[in-house]
Order: structure tokens, then C-alpha cells, then sequence
């Protein structure tokens, strides 16, 4: 299982499309968005905004990564793969337990980057803050495996990969994940999918503040139970469509 997962963990380091959307596009993200900008350098708690924008993109990469690793992994069980794995020593179950093992490392590898991309563009934060962020980036990250697992299921092709990512980028937009948005439209936000993770990931920095776009005052505090039930029901519900799926397939 070991070997297997680093031979998965390879390949998928040394895929172009995974590289690019997963690891290279959240970094150019941070700097388009966050270093780049001017209020980049402002103070909040205690660092500054370029670590509140850095958390968000490294979010999206370890969610993008994750998407990936869980949809093609269902992608490959309904074309056959698992055929294949009875003809060698590797179960099923070991073969899912590398995935998972697969989708935590390649998870981190986008974080661990734009962290260090930060480091080098004047993100300030305390180092106890930026690894705790880090560690629940990772965790928040893991939990859109469902996502992938759901929309695997859902479209049964190589495309449920691309179609996933391509809606992640609109629920980041959406889940304050890629930029501040407006009080009203914050109000629509916790509803969204990635709202949940996007402040537990900041919350070691943030503290449960959320950054407003428009306004005067620019900085609101938000409970952080906002998140925690937002997280927990979004992965309920991708976890029980995925059930639901799963159970027609198998019952066909």
C-alpha cells in the first residue's frame, strides 16, 4: 500500500494540470490578490492582510487538490480499476487507503508552498498562528473529499474532475475564500460550501474576523460557530448524496 501511494503521490506531483491548478495557480492568486495590493501591508491582529489573503489561497489549493485526488479515484473504480487491483496483491481497501494517504500529502503540498511564497512577500504573522493555520487548512481541505467523491458518482467520466474544480472556483469567489465581499453579500456567503472551511483555516490569525469590502468599517468579527456548523453540514450533505449514489449504483 506504501509503495502504491508513493507512486500515486509522485505522479500526481509530477502532473502538469494538478501542478498548475493545484500548487502554481494559488500562489499567482496570493500575489495577484494579496501581495501585489497595496492594502497587503495593512495591519490586522497581529500580522498583516497578505496573511489573511495567504490562508484563503492556500485553501484553494489544498481543496483543488483534494477534489482531485477523490474524484479521479471514483472515476477509476467505476472504469474497472478495482478489476485490475484483484489481480494483485493490493486490495481495495488498501488501494482507498493510499488514495487516502495520496489526497493528505498532495493536500499540504499547496499550503506548504504559498507559505513559503508568503514568507519571501511580506506576509506578517506570528509562526505559532501561520503552522496552526496551516495543520487546519490541511483538515478543512480533507473534508471536500465528499465533494469529490459526490461529484465523481455524480458524472462518472474524466471530465467529473474538471467539472468539480470548475465550480470550486466559483464557491471560492462566494466563500470569501479569493476576496473580501460586501456585507450583503456576507449574509449569503455562510451559506455557501467553503465558507465554513475558509474561516476555521484563518481563524489562529483572524480570531473570527472577516475583512469587508465597500465599508466603512472594514473588519467584522464572526462567531466561530458560523463555521464550525456551516463545515459539518456541507460535508453531511456531500456525504450522504455520495451514500445515495453509491447505493443506486450498486443496487444497478
Amino acid at each position: 500500500m506504501l509503495r502504491y501511494a508513493l507512486y500515486d503521490i509522485r505522479a500526481s506531483i509530477l502532473s502538469t494540470d494538478r501542478f498548475f491548478f493545484g500548487v502554481a495557480l494559488p500562489i499567482v492568486f496570493f500575489l495577484l490578490f494579496g501581495a501585489m495590493q497595496d492594502y497587503s501591508s495593512q495591519q490586522m491582529g497581529d500580522g498583516n492582510v497578505a496573511a489573511y489573503v495567504m490562508i484563503g489561497m492556500a485553501l484553494y489549493g489544498a481543496v483543488q487538490n483534494t477534489v482531485a485526488i477523490s474524484g479521479s479515484t471514483v472515476t477509476e473504480l467505476s472504469s474497472g480499476w478495482n478489476r485490475q487491483l484483484a489481480l494483485t496483491p493490493l486490495t481495495t481497501g488498501k488501494y482507498l487507503g493510499a488514495k487516502a494517504l495520496t489526497a493528505l500529502v498532495i493536500s499540504a503540498v499547496p499550503v506548504i508552498a504559498v507559505n513559503i511564497v508568503g514568507m519571501f512577500t511580506g506576509v506578517e504573522i506570528p509562526l505559532n498562528q501561520q503552522l496552526a493555520a496551516g495543520a487546519l487548512t490541511v483538515l478543512c481541505g480533507l473534508v471536500f473529499a465528499f465533494y469529490g467523491i459526490m461529484m465523481g458518482l455524480l458524472i462518472r467520466n474524466e471530465n467529473a474532475v474538471s467539472i468539480a474544480n470548475g465550480l470550486l472556483v466559483i464557491m471560492s469567489f462566494f466563500g470569501t475564500v479569493f476576496s473580501p465581499l460586501s456585507t450583503d453579500l456576507l449574509n449569503y456567503a455562510r451559506f455557501t460550501p467553503l465558507y465554513g472551511a475558509a474561516e476555521i483555516a484563518r481563524y489562529p490569525f483572524s480570531s473570527g474576523r472577516n475583512i469587508i469590502s465597500g465599508g466603512e468599517d472594514w473588519l467584522v468579527t464572526e462567531p466561530l460557530w458560523y463555521a464550525e456548523v456551516s463545515l459539518v453540514v456541507w460535508a453531511a450533505i456531500f456525504l450522504g448524496v455520495s451514500a445515495l449514489l453509491m447505493r443506486r449504483a450498486t443496487r444497478r
